[in-house]
């Protein structure tokens, strides 16, 4: 008899429809997820243009795009929560239509308006974007067997990294062409559409009854691993942080200025392609050791970043220290799935966005400072460090999550 909380078996059979090997239901709602994220994911650098449209000072357009950040960072576990609670379908639509009219607002604005305004539109609509990635990801904790949802993480953190590169390329690139205003109609226009699609999958409704006992508990009555797990993807994305920072001065310095995006595209494709290449080992190895392992050669290949003497290096080296990234966050989130209490799971998976958020804006404020201080290279051998330093602290650590694997 299956213990109540225990992980589903994998069902197989004709009457299980599969794409790439995976359930079609579970594809579905991997390929919604990622259009939502792909408009939401430039975001960030559409407020900066649009501050900068409005006439507001560097300072200002970056204290939007921090507040946009940290609204996020803020808002994820308090929706994550909500959606626990009353499920996917009616909290997703009262937050996106927020967030829609938010970014609407934004548009709207006029040249030269007090500072005040856009940073708390900008704040706002952080705290209201809707969290489908995590929602798709509570889906599959509850739906799937452990092989294919190891294989749906991989794939999940795989083309989290494409959205890094096709929203600067659409939203962005609108942004450029035909104004930031009409960017951000258009990335409202998108989140709307889209996030209401994801609500009313079937997936997502049956979400939304699966439970209908009230959540209980504050976070901090969180298992011990569910903090340990928070405390590694923060250090990671602090290292991210400072490594996006020691990118642009180390391009810099190789006359290279031209070629950032592409430095930052290379990344991307070489966790791309670890990703996809960790789709074949799904299920093997022990997860906590396949965490401590990966954070071990992200924090060996960005060291080699760090010896990169020209752009062509200092390109390949990137790819190379990309590679590691979406099989480590795969493991994390299959690992963070498994330590959520019953009826948290979206709530927790929420916590661990705004670790890596809350980092990634540490690390960048950090790499700043760095910057005025050391050498780029210097900045890079840092960030490897930070690595290092989450994966010692998961090699410390390895008991408790270990047991977790085991339940």
């Amino acid at each position: 008899m299956e213990r109540a909380g225990s992980r589903p078996m994998e069902v197989r059979g004709p009457e299980t429809r599969q794409i790439l090997g995976l359930p079609a239901t579970a594809v579905r709602t991997l390929v919604l997820g990622f259009l939502a994220r792909v408009p939401a994911g430039a975001l960030g650098l559409v407020i900066v243009l649009h501050g900068l449209t409005l006439g507001q000072t560097y300072t200002v357009s970056g204290l939007m795009a921090a507040a946009y950040a940290l609204g996020i960072a803020v808002g994820a576990p308090v929706v994550g929560r909500g959606i626990d609670r009353w499920g996917q379908t009616m909290p997703l639509f009262a937050v996106t239509v927020v967030a829609a009219a938010m970014m609407v607002g934004l548009s709207a604005l006029p040249h030269g308006i007090a500072p005040a305004v856009p940073v708390a539109l900008a704040a706002v609509t952080g705290l209201t974007q809707p969290p489908l990635a995590v929602c798709a990801r509570a889906i599959w904790n509850e739906r799937l067997g452990p092989v294919d949802l190891s294989r749906m993480l991989s794939l999940d953190a795989s083309l989290q990294e494409v959205t890094f590169i096709l929203g600067p390329l659409t939203v962005v690139s609108w942004a450029t062409v035909r104004g930031t205003h009409e960017a951000l109609v258009l990335a409202a226009g998108l989140v709307l559409v889209l996030t209401t699609v994801f609500a009313l999958t079937p997936e997502s409704r049956t979400a939304s009854r699966r439970s209908s006992r009230p959540v209980m508990g504050t976070p901090s009555r969180f298992p011990a691993t569910v903090w340990i797990l928070v405390a590694v993807t923060f250090t990671v994305g602090i290292a991210i942080g400072i490594l996006e920072v020691a990118v642009v001065r180390r391009s810099a310095q190789l006359d290279a200025s031209h070629l950032i995006g592409v430095f930052y595209g290379l990344w991307a494709t070489g966790s791309l392609v670890g990703g996809l290449v960790n789709l074949r080992a799904a299920g093997r190895g022990r997860l906590a050791g396949r965490l401590i392992v990966f954070l071990a050669a992200l924090a060996l290949t960005h060291l080699i970043v760090a010896a990169a003497t020209t752009s062509l290096v200092l390109g390949l080296t990137l790819l190379l220290a990309g590679l590691p990234a979406a099989p480590m966050f795969a493991a994390f989130y299959e690992l963070l799935g498994r330590s959520a209490p019953e009826g948290r799971v979206t709530e927790v998976f929420a916590w661990g966005s705004t670790g890596s958020m809350a980092g990634v804006a540490l690390g960048t404020a950090t790499g700043g400072v760095l910057a005025d201080a050391i050498s780029s290279r210097g900045n890079i051998v840092v960030c490897a460090a930070v690595l290092g330093l989450a994966s010692l602290f998961a090699l410390v650590c390895r008991a408790p999550l270990t047991r977790v694997e085991r339940r």
